[in-house]
């Protein structure tokens, strides 16, 4: 528990006991030895003796000499001090307050001369403040104790009041904020305290030893409780209405027996009978301007107070505005939609009691009076916007005050894109815009009034500042159907008075469209074509292709066109088909959303639409040659190495024509033998075109033309018409083709009329990367020309078509191999083309007697070759592309490192049944593949299987695979592996184990598993590449 303490300087003179009295700062701003902004002190302001608190157990002595040092400088302990201001010995009084508080006095008494010495050096350290730890005092002097009784108490407020010597002294010039909360704080605080009962001084001068006791009753204050100092000069209070609760008006009077001769005007008795005390009920608010006056005297000494009881603000109501979740003042922010002719914002406030005699207290600013008058209302016109730092503000005051604060924000009255080239307005907010990529269109928002400072409040979904418009980018493009929504608001302190939203579709552009395949241009836009569809031995379902080009040109872009008169799906979404199956002219377009229609004219004419002259030709014969081509070779077996002629002759079977070949980015020459079946009626002149559809991979058909004109004809003329030989009109495309068929139409036209299609020739042409290389099975035999055979060019065209380099060329190549059926073998990849309808190729099915190499297989009817003979097709079918990286492997048991003795080894898959276990460095078991299944054997299966063979033989002496030296991949053909990048890769899919059978033929005679332990000495095979003449392993 904490005890009051006073220290009490004094000194008994002749005429009255005089006594030492300090004077309290207002506002304190020394504490604890630190400089402080200011505190209000206990009793500001008013004249006091020295005091603090502490704890009852401390010494009293100890706690007195300390509090006293601490707030004047001087040591009351210390015994120079003692001397110097002649000082007695202490003396210590207990004591009690009216409220029976305990109260601790130290008396120390001085002689005059050493009182006043003493009080001459507290004012001197007083105005040294860094001597003392409490900056509590402001003055000293010396008194008598009959004028310190009186000095003693209370204080007035300043003329200006408390308010404005806060604002002076504490805050300088600057006012405070609205929502500064301090201020009232301080000016309550400073209010009450100057106003602080002396009961305790008065205490302790009426004890102090040898003193006198004042005799003459009066009334020296009022303390009230429960209520706000408003005004100290005029002894204003305010109180909140509050039904039940009292304000309590204490009169202080001397001596304390007075109580009784206290003559009170206003108020009601204390319920509690207290003579000194009166109460106001607060159930009731004060008429404005009329505080009610309570005031106590004794004889002629008196003291009044006035109590103004003020409604209490409860809540703003405000009709026309959205209320702002953010935190702000009492009355809160709100926000509202310009208007120039809708009703203004009405701002009402509640009150308890809510009665017009209540609304008398409001003291508003800002807004109008109410047109209804209306105490408790204000208005707001909505026809001037407020920016970001400048809403309006509007205050309800009683005390404290409750401020609104509002912006008004415009009207978002449109939201639309900027009408401009490619931009398209499909109505209800919806919008399409070409793309450009390093184009923008602009979104532009209006609002009502259309002035600069709307458009601060102009929020966007993009993120943009503030502002009337934004530039959007116009690209990339967005999907079919799904276009960006972009979004304004006029928003401001979380508020959305208003929203709009516009679905912006960013679309593709057609650059061009195009006619591929079976398609001529007559130029200006206009096509033509024939319906040929199932005549000319062609297919029922023929079509030719329209092509779109777009920006940008990828299928997100052609999955918005939109096409017209076309027949079907083409190979890409930037394709459509048009059937040839009916002559008509029709208008073939696309479009991209509500952007142009572009479109071409074809005209689908029948064939054989003979001229007035009635000539009607055929194709008898053509002959192919040029500088990028050669012979193809036959590989069926009753024909092979035999080579095939470079034309084409009417009256064969596509299938049996002969075969081209030639290098890409090379010319093609063509001459031909027309037949003339009716001769004109009158001699004409007739130009010949010819023109071939190149099948490409994943591209429209690649037209390749040969013209002759000027021909003339008789009118009896002979059965044929020669064409010269002449190149065609472009080189062959850049890449492998494989064209099987290739349709060739044949067009006449007469001087001065259309052209006519008279026949359709179709055709098989392999297109090859390059030149033909020459190539060897092994160094010490000299490289031989690579055999164009039928079947190999074939395959490998049809592998690689539409590659252009050596590598996808020798990967694809292989993976005709490769497409072998893991559970029986069977491949359709590797088939004859001659005799038809084509043999499969086999891998030792039947076991080989011949076949041995490429050549013996090809003329092998039985169609099977050996490891051999299908890594030189492999390695030949490069070459016939120009590419000479491939070698031939030979593979071998290890007899340097593993085992000496070993003759083959085994073709997986190997179990080696135990007893015993299988060891990866020695023969543990007897080789039985068919089995039987009885420890000690090993068997065979299911076991690898080769092209066309479920069960190739078990184990070889040696074996052929491939290695690209470009790469160092490894490929086996006869079993489809591949590829492996390292020779592990290989031995890890392939071999099984090792077997010997060298005399004397040891009972075990298979072993080293690769799986078994402990592990071999090496590799189980060596990897010996024959044409390079280096081992891989």
């Amino acid at each position: 528990m904490e005890v009051r303490y006073l220290v009490v300087p004094y000194a008994l003179a002749d005429v009255a006991p005089r006594v030492l009295l300090t004077k309290v700062q207002l506002i304190q701003t020394r504490v604890r030895s630190k400089k402080i902004r200011g505190q209000i002190p206990k009793h500001a302001g008013q004249w006091t003796l020295v005091e603090g608190a502490a704890s009852a157990s401390a010494s009293a002595e100890s706690v007195a000499c300390t509090l006293f040092r601490e707030r004047t400088g001087i040591d009351l302990a210390d015994p120079d001090i003692r001397d110097r201001y002649s000082l007695s010995e202490p003396k210590i009084e207990k004591l009690q307050d009216p409220k029976y508080t305990p109260l601790t006095v130290y008396y120390v008494r001085a002689t005059p001369e050493g009182l006043d010495a003493l009080a001459g050096q507290v004012e001197a350290n007083l105005d040294e403040p860094s001597r003392l730890v409490d900056g509590v005092y402001s003055d000293a002097q010396v008194v008598r104790l009959s004028q310190a009784l009186v000095q003693i108490g209370p204080i007035p407020a300043p003329q200006d009041g408390w308010s404005a010597f806060i604002l002076r002294n504490y805050y300088g010039t600057q006012a405070p904020g609205a929502l500064d909360t301090v201020y009232p704080k301080l000016v309550q605080q400073i209010a009450k305290r100057s106003r602080a009962s002396d009961d305790l001084y008065r205490i302790a001068l009426q004890n102090l030893p040898g003193g006198a006791r004042p005799v003459v009753p009066r009334v020296v204050g009022l303390e009230v409780e429960n209520a706000q100092s408003v005004d100290d000069a005029k002894n204003l209070y305010a109180a909140n209405y509050h039904p039940g609760a009292v304000v309590t008006i204490r009169a202080i009077v001397e001596p304390k027996n007075a109580a009784a001769s206290i003559a009170w005007e206003g108020g009601e008795p204390d319920p509690s009978g207290r003579a000194d005390s009166r109460v106001v009920p607060l159930g009731q608010v004060s008429r404005f301007g009329h505080p009610i006056a309570v005031s106590a005297a004794i004889g002629t000494s008196s003291r009044g107070m006035s109590l103004i009881i003020r409604p209490l603000l409860e809540r703003f109501q405000v009709a026309n505005a959205e209320r702002s979740p953010d935190v702000g003042p009492s009355g809160g922010v709100w926000v509202a939609e310009y208007s120039e002719d809708e009703a203004p914002i009405r701002i009402a406030i509640t009150t308890t009691p809510d009665t017009a005699e209540a609304h008398e207290h409001l003291q508003w600013t800002g807004g109008s009076p109410d047109p209804e008058g209306r105490r408790n209302c204000r208005v707001v016109p909505r026809d001037r916007l407020a920016g970001a730092e400048d809403p309006v503000r509007v205050r309800a005051a009683v005390n404290p005050w409750w401020d609104f604060i509002l912006y008004v924000l415009p009207r978002l009255s449109q939201l639309d894109v900027v009408a401009g080239p490619g931009i398209y307005n499909l109505g209800g907010g919806h919008y399409e815009v070409d793309y450009h990529p390093a184009g923008t269109y602009t979104i532009r928002a209006t609002t009502f009034p259309d002035i600069p400072l709307a458009y601060q409040a102009v929020s966007w979904s993009t993120g943009a500042p503030p502002g009337q418009q934004i530039q959007i980018n116009r690209s990339p493009i967005d999907n079919p159907g799904m276009p960006t929504a972009y979004s304004v608001r006029v928003q401001r302190q979380g508020v959305t008075l208003r929203s709009l939203t516009i679905n912006v579709l960013v679309q593709p552009t057609i650059t061009s469209i195009d006619f591929s395949g079976y398609a001529f241009d007559d130029g200006g836009g206009s096509w033509h074509s024939y319906a040929v569809a199932g005549l000319f031995n062609l297919p029922a379902a023929l079509a030719m292709l329209v092509t779109a080009q777009t920006a940008p040109n990828t299928p997100q872009a052609w999955a918005h066109l939109a096409w017209q008169n076309t027949s079907g799906a083409g190979p890409t979404l930037a394709d459509r088909r048009i059937a040839l199956n009916v002559p008509r002219v029709i208008q073939v377009g696309a479009r991209v959303g509500q952007a142009p229609l572009q479109q071409l004219t074809l005209d689908i004419r029948a064939p054989q639409l003979w001229p007035p002259s009635g000539l009607q030709l055929a194709v008898n014969q053509i002959t192919f040659d040029g500088p990028g081509g050669r012979q193809i070779v036959d590989d069926d077996p009753a024909n092979v190495g035999v080579a095939f002629n470079q034309d084409w002759v009417a009256g064969i079977v596509h299938d049996l024509q002969s075969p081209l070949t030639y290098t890409r980015n090379t010319n093609v020459n063509e001459s031909a033998v027309i037949g003339i079946v009716t001769p004109p009626n009158v001699p004409v002149n007739v130009t010949i075109r010819a023109t071939a559809f190149v099948p490409r991979h994943n591209n429209p058909l690649y037209p390749m033309a040969w013209s002759w004109p000027g021909n003339a004809v008789a009118a009896a003329p002979p059965p044929t018409m020669a064409l010269g030989t002449i190149a065609a009109n472009v080189l062959l495309p850049n890449e492998v083709v494989h064209a099987d068929p290739m349709f060739m139409f044949w067009e006449m036209q007469v001087a001065g009329g259309n052209w006519i299609l008279f026949d359709i020739t179709s055709h098989m042409l392999y297109v090859t990367l390059g030149n033909p290389v020459p190539y060897t099975m092994q160094a010490v035999v000299p490289a031989a020309p690579s055999v164009p055979y039928f079947t190999l060019l074939a395959i490998s065209c049809r592998q690689a078509n539409g590659d252009n380099a050596a590598g996808p060329v020798v990967g694809h190549i292989f993976d005709a191999f490769a497409a072998l059926n893991a559970g029986n073998g069977a491949n359709n990849s590797v088939r004859r083309k001659r005799p038809l309808p084509g043999a499969p190729l086999t891998y030792w099915n039947p076991v080989i007697g011949a076949g041995q190499d490429l050549q013996t297989m090809l003329a092998n009817v039985q169609d099977s070759g050996t490891c051999r003979a299908w890594a030189e097709a492999f390695i030949c079918m490069g070459a016939l592309h120009g590419i000479a990286t491939l070698n031939n492997v030979i593979v071998v048991p290890n007899t340097w490192t593993v085992s000496p003795i070993a003759n083959e080894f085994l073709v997986r898959n190997w179990t080696f049944h135990a007893p015993p276990a299988a060891a990866g460095n020695a023969y543990t078991h007897a080789y039985a593949p068919g089995g039987p299944l009885n420890a000690g054997n090993a068997t065979w299966g299911p076991g690898l299987v080769g092209q066309n063979n479920a069960n190739p033989p078990p184990s070889f002496g040696n074996h052929f695979i491939v290695r690209d030296t470009a790469t160092g991949i490894l490929y086996d053909p006869s079993y489809g592996s591949g590829p492996h990048g390292a020779w592990a890769g290989w031995t890890a899919a392939a071999v099984g184990g090792l077997r010997t059978y060298a005399p004397p033929v040891p009972p075990n005679s298979a072993g080293f598993a690769p799986a078994g332990v402990p592990p071999p000495a090496g590799p189980l095979v060596r990897l010996y590449d024959q044409v390079a003449g280096v081992f891989l392993n």
